[in-house]
């Protein structure tokens, strides 16, 4: 047994830059340990991948973010690790092209393609002293095989005019992760602080970018800083906005929100509601939605110990 510390991260069903291919941490979890408000342990830990000896109700504590039980111990599912990897950032001169790409490179490697990141232009700009059309791109490819996909690869990234500013092979300290982590710190450092964390249908991202590159030039006082896991659709909504008042942060959540659903999005793809965020719930979703969830965390909490105001205010 490893003793980790994952109960926060089951809670909130964490994603991240390789969830293209290994999916949310969900997917990972074979059952679980969990602790009610009126200190009921309840065992639903498992090892076995098939087994519908009831429902599987210890799903309902993954993204629950606190407020059905405490996460006390998982059984995780491991996944061997290949044997390569290889990273390309790749610049990219729109937003359709690197769909099409992902779509050649899905069909083409399937689980081997294990990120797909993308930099809009602003972002790029700042982060690589760029053309501030430019977007960029991370793709990481892990295979068992050291050879024949990077042929592969450098083949179809010349036929598409590709420029690839840098590879890396099997890095333990990778040059270009490591920008994509300053890529975070860089929206507080220039004042892109209004965050929304949104995901898209593929097919929806275009219209999405369209109906913002509109609504900005319009607004002056909203300057995009967009960038996401363009793989599993996760698109961070980042802006400055200037000036800075409590009318306009209100104007731009509104329709920042009611676009992403309007595209059948998801208000809050990879870090939950929280606090900050309680109130999406019962404005966005189905009231019978809403309804049966208040119902189901009075039968577990009654009185409402746990998690107080995370999902929903209480």
């Amino acid at each position: 047994m490893i003793n980790v510390q994952l109960g926060g991260n089951i809670s909130t069903n964490v994603g991240g830059l390789q969830t293209l291919r290994y999916g949310n941490i969900e997917d990972h979890v074979n059952g679980l340990e969990v602790v009610l408000s009126d200190g009921t342990i309840l065992n639903f830990l498992n090892k076995l991948k098939k087994d519908n000896f009831g429902p599987k109700l210890w799903k309902l504590f993954c993204g629950s973010e606190g407020v059905f039980g405490i996460i006390t111990r998982a059984s995780l599912k491991l996944i061997p690790k290949k044997d390569y990897k290889s990273t390309y950032l790749i610049q990219i001169n729109s937003l359709n092209k690197s769909i099409r790409l992902l779509k050649y490179l899905r069909n083409k490697y399937f689980d081997n393609l294990t990120s797909f990141e993308i930099i809009f232009p602003i972002p790029s700009s700042l982060l690589f002293n760029e053309n501030k059309n430019n977007y960029n791109l991370i793709i990481e490819i892990q295979s068992n095989d050291n050879k024949n996909y990077k042929n592969e690869l450098k083949k179809y990234f010349s036929s598409m005019n590709l420029v690839i500013n840098k590879r890396e092979d099997n890095k333990a300290k990778s040059w270009i992760w490591k920008k994509r982590e300053i890529l975070v710190y860089n929206q507080i450092k220039y004042n892109f602080t209004e965050k929304f964390d949104i995901s898209l249908p593929l097919d929806k991202w275009s219209t999405f970018i369209n109906k913002i590159n509109t609504f900005t030039k319009n607004n002056k006082e909203f300057t995009p800083y967009f960038f996401g896991h363009l793989g599993d659709g996760n698109l961070h909504c980042n802006f400055k906005v200037n000036p800075f008042t409590k009318k306009n942060c209100s104007n731009l959540s509104k329709f920042i929100y009611e676009l992403t659903i309007k595209n059948q999005g998801s208000v809050a793809a990879e870090h939950g509601l929280g606090l900050k965020k309680n109130n999406l719930l019962k404005k966005y979703k189905p009231n019978k939605n809403y309804i049966f969830l208040k119902k189901l965390k009075k039968h577990l909490d009654p009185d409402f110990k746990l998690g107080k105001n995370k999902l929903f205010k209480a």
